[in-house]
């Protein structure tokens, strides 16, 4: 499903935050790691270069965010569920002056996913035939739970010589054949939004203005029933 003119994805924010999140990753080792998620108990931050097990052509690194807040409570305090322990609690930022515009970008892109994500998943809803304070019982907007990530997904340049080949050859197999992909559901509750800004598979081209949204597991099973 595209998203088209999506509200708060106008261009000049897009284009905003893609330039703040290259220099994120453009940045040194050092800044990077200054934001590592080992620092923090609420899985957010920085995870360092991942090359996918022989067989597999993926070379990614993330940076995990959501809504910042104040923790519930110490994040091994048992007396609170799970989910608000690890949902809740502050964002982990790289430690520089030289990236001003990298949190404000972030900030803002989490605030406009979380309406977003509201707004479609009560659409949901209403096109299952229920009730849209249904969802709103349990996903109430003035006690958010987000989570996001910034995906860069690296070159062929991290690959072995001998390997580029064939990570070229499988890429172009996405291309060709879209059942490689094939019909999936998303581990999130109702929806997953993705906005890219450069191509990749021949399913995940950038639209401007737009996000692509897939299905998450409880619309997609018997759980709403």
């Amino acid at each position: 499903m595209i998203l088209a003119n999506a509200p708060g994805l106008h261009d000049a924010f897009q284009q905003r935050a893609f330039r703040e999140v290259r220099r994120f990753y453009d940045s040194s080792d050092e800044i990077k790691a200054s934001a590592d998620i080992a620092q923090t108990p609420y899985f957010r931050g920085y995870s360092g270069l991942y090359l996918a097990p022989e067989g597999q052509c993926a070379s990614i690194e993330i940076y995990q965010y959501s809504i910042d807040q104040e923790p519930v409570s110490a994040h091994d305090d048992e007396n609170f569920p799970l989910y608000d322990r690890i949902m809740k609690g502050p964002n982990i930022w790289p430690k520089t002056d030289t990236l001003p515009g990298f949190q404000p970008a972030v900030d803002e892109l989490c605030d406009v996913y979380f309406k977003l994500t509201h707004m479609l998943s009560e659409l949901i809803v209403e096109s299952l035939g229920e009730d849209p304070a249904h969802f709103r019982k349990y996903f109430d907007i003035d006690n958010p739970y987000l989570h996001a990530s910034l995906n860069h997904n690296r070159s062929l340049s991290v690959f072995p010589e001998e390997a580029r080949q064939w990570v070229m050859a499988e890429y172009a197999r996405f291309d060709s054949d879209p059942d490689l992909v094939g019909t999936h559901i998303d581990g999130s509750p109702f929806i997953t939004l993705l906005t890219n800004d450069r191509p990749g598979p021949s399913w995940s081209r950038p639209v401007p203005k737009s996000s692509s949204g897939a299905m998450g597991r409880s619309v997609c099973s018997d759980r709403l029933r």
